[in-house]
């Protein structure tokens, strides 16, 4: 049973998260779960410096409404450049792969996989991580090489190695929740007096559908 199944949704729901005091809707939990997974697709083509470049871009609602199917395809593009059309290929090759390069010097990012540490600079790291998630009726190419090669410098050495030191001026551990790694940061939280579910509370109205906010 995978994340892809709705019944694992369903019971992941009932179990961890409808036991909360102030849990969202089950659509709710489902909406996050599927937009996680467009954004892994995502990520998994262009490393997890592509979701720093939709953010920063503001596409999170232009990805939430874009179908299936063209999230496996850009995917697909972006390991493949090749795969794609003239205009967009020169987009990836001349926009977006230099922009992930030059992220991932300038923010260097490690995540904490349990007892496992992922540099998410080093792209054969990334690839093996993204690649071992099992997700129904979806496997990406082998990445071009050739078109990648800037960002397959690694850009972490061990402290052991003579090699030089990171050339971005940030360091940041980031946890995701999982349990036994080592403890990177810690997290204060800030109890107040505000109500999620006041009837007073007004939304953010969403740039791209009002509905989905």
């Amino acid at each position: 049973m995978s994340v892809d199944d709705p019944s694992f949704i369903s019971k992941l729901w009932e179990k961890h998260v409808a036991i909360l005091d102030q849990h969202p809707p089950k659509k709710t939990f489902q909406d996050w779960i599927h937009l996680g997974q467009k954004f892994t697709r995502l990520a998994a083509g262009g490393t997890i410096y592509v979701l720093l470049m939709i953010a920063s871009l503001n596409l999170r609602w232009c990805i939430r409404k874009v179908s299936w199917c063209t999230v496996l395809d850009l995917g697909k593009m972006l390991r493949v450049p090749a795969s794609a059309g003239a205009e967009e290929s020169m987009l990836i090759t001349q926009c977006i792969i230099p922009t992930i390069s030059r992220l991932r010097e300038e923010f260097p990012l490690r995540l904490c996989l349990g007892t496992r540490i992922l540099d998410c600079t080093i792209l054969r790291q990334s690839d093996l991580q993204f690649d071992a998630l099992e997700v129904k009726d979806f496997q990406l190419p082998r990445r071009s090489r050739s078109l990648w090669m800037s960002c397959r410098v690694p850009i972490f050495f061990d402290e052991d190695d003579d090699a030089p030191a990171p050339t971005g001026p940030y360091f940041y551990s980031v946890s995701i929740g999982t349990t036994g790694g080592p403890e990177l940061f810690n997290v204060n939280i800030i109890l107040t007096s505000f109500d999620c579910h006041g009837s007073s509370n007004i939304t953010f109205p969403a740039e791209h559908n009002h509905m989905l906010n």
